[in-house]
C-alpha cells in the first residue's frame, strides 16, 4: 500500500518512476566504475586519452569521495547478501576502470570502502604507477586483484602500441614490488592485435611458468574506446594497424590457444595443476576464431544482449547500463536503488534487449559462458576433455 500524506492530491513524476517499476527487477551482474578518464599512454587501442564524448556538459564535476560511498552503500543494498562474503572470486566485482585509475586521488579510498563491504575490487592498470610505495597503498586498501596491460614480450613492440616509452619495463617493476604482498592478487591481460597475435602463445607460456601472476585474460582487438561507433570499423585508416592482415595466420593462432585451454584443462581435472591460469573460457576464445573470421556477422546472431544488467558508472558520476542508451541517472544526486528500478530503467532494459547492433563489447567486457553467443558446434568437442 502506498502511504501519502492528507494533503497531498497528486504524485510527482520522480515519485512515480520509483514506485511503478517491473515486477522482476533484474539483479546487477557487475560494476564497472571509470573512476577517471585521465591517462598519461597514448595508446593506439584505446582513446580514453583524448577528451570523453560521452560526457554529459550540464554535469562535468567528478563526485566527490562521499558521493562515491554513497553510491557503493546503495548498491551493497541492491546486491544479494550472499554475493559480498565468502570466497573473494564468487563476490559481486566493482572493476574501478579508467583512464588509468592510479592517477586519481579518490581510487584508493573508494576501493577501500568497498572492500569494508565485502565487495570483490579490481583495477585494471597500465602499472607504471606501480612501485614498492604503491604496492603497500594497494596491499592496504584492500584490493582484492590487480590486471597489467602487457600486450608483448617485446618491449618495442608494446612500448609503441601504448604510446609510452617504458611502459615494458613499468610493467615488470609493477609485478616485483606486488610479489612481497599475497594481495592483491595479480594477472595479465593481453590485447590481440596485428603486431601481438603471433606471440601471444609465448605470453600465456610465460606466465603460466611465473610464480607471482595468477591468471592471463586475452582479450581481442576491437574498437578503441571512446570513439564513435561504426560497423567495418577495422578497415579505417585510423585503426589500420590494429586488426590482423591475415586471416588464416591469425585463426591459427586462435585455435592454438584453444589447444592450450583445453590442456590446461586437463591437467586441472587430472590434479596436476590447481587452476586455469588462462581464464578466458573455451567459449569465448571459440567466439574470438568466429569474431576474427567475420567481425560482421559473429556477435549477436539471434540472441538478445545480456547489457540490461551491467553496471557502469562514468568519471562525472553518471550511471550507465550500456553506453549506446540513455543514462540512468547520475551519483550526484540519485538514488542508485530507486533508479535502477526505476520506469526509465525498465525501458531501457527493453531497447537493450531489443537491440540489433552488432556490439563488439560484449566479446570482451561482459562475455558470460556461451551467452549470447552461438558456437554449440564448435564447442561439443569440450565433452571429450
Amino acid at each position: 500500500m502506498i502511504k501519502m500524506k492528507k494533503s497531498s492530491t497528486f504524485l510527482d513524476i520522480s515519485t512515480l518512476k520509483s514506485i511503478f517499476v517491473p515486477s522482476k527487477v533484474p539483479l546487477p551482474g557487475f560494476c564497472c566504475i571509470g573512476i577517471t578518464d585521465s591517462c598519461f599512454f597514448k595508446c593506439k587501442m584505446c582513446d580514453k586519452w583524448k577528451e570523453d564524448i560521452s560526457v554529459d556538459k550540464k554535469f562535468s564535476k567528478e563526485p566527490t569521495l562521499n558521493m562515491w560511498k554513497r553510491f557503493i552503500f546503495q548498491l551493497s543494498k541492491v546486491v544479494p547478501k550472499v554475493k559480498l562474503r565468502g570466497k573473494m572470486d564468487q563476490r559481486f566485482e566493482i572493476n574501478f576502470a579508467g583512464g588509468e585509475s592510479l592517477t586519481h586521488p579518490l581510487t584508493l579510498p573508494v576501493v577501500k570502502y568497498a572492500n569494508s563491504l565485502g565487495f570483490r575490487t579490481v583495477i585494471p592498470s597500465n602499472a607504471y604507477l606501480i612501485n614498492d610505495a604503491m604496492a603497500k597503498k594497494l596491499h592496504d586498501s584492500g584490493l582484492s586483484a590487480i590486471n597489467l596491460s602487457l600486450d608483448s614480450l617485446d618491449p618495442k613492440i608494446h612500448d609503441k602500441f601504448r604510446g609510452f616509452d617504458g611502459a615494458h619495463e613499468g610493467v615488470m617493476k609493477a609485478i616485483k614490488a606486488l610479489k612481497k604482498y599475497n594481495y592483491p592478487k595479480a594477472g595479465i591481460i593481453s590485447i590481440i592485435h596485428n603486431s601481438t597475435y603471433a606471440e601471444i602463445k609465448d605470453i600465456i607460456e610465460w606466465v603460466d611458468k611465473h610464480e607471482k601472476l595468477d591468471w592471463i585474460l586475452t582479450m581481442a582487438i576491437m574498437q578503441p574506446n571512446n570513439t564513435v561507433f561504426e560497423s567495418g570499423w577495422y578497415e579505417k585508416k585510423d585503426f589500420e594497424e590494429l586488426w590482423p592482415k591475415d586471416k588464416s595466420k591469425m585463426i591459427k593462432v586462435i585455435e592454438d590457444i584453444i589447444e592450450i585451454k583445453k590442456d590446461q584443462i586437463r591437467q586441472r581435472k587430472s590434479g596436476l595443476i590447481s587452476n586455469e591460469k588462462l581464464v578466458n573460457t573455451l567459449h569465448q576464445l571459440y567466439a574470438f576464431k568466429k569474431y576474427f573470421n567475420d567481425p560482421e556477422i559473429f556477435v549477436k546472431n539471434n540472441q538478445p544482449c545480456n547489457f540490461d544488467t551491467a553496471l557502469q558508472v562514468s568519471a562525472v558520476g553518471d550511471i550507465y547500463m550500456c553506453y549506446h542508451y540513455h543514462k540512468l541517472g547520475n551519483i550526484h544526486n540519485d538514488d542508485f536503488r530507486k533508479v535502477w528500478k526505476s520506469n526509465n530503467a525498465k525501458l531501457i532494459r527493453k531497447n537493450i534487449l531489443k537491440c540489433k547492433t552488432n556490439c563488439h563489447e560484449l566479446i570482451n567486457c561482459y562475455y558470460k559462458d556461451e551467452y549470447p553467443f552461438s558456437v554449440k558446434n564448435e564447442t561439443k568437442t569440450q565433452k571429450i576433455i
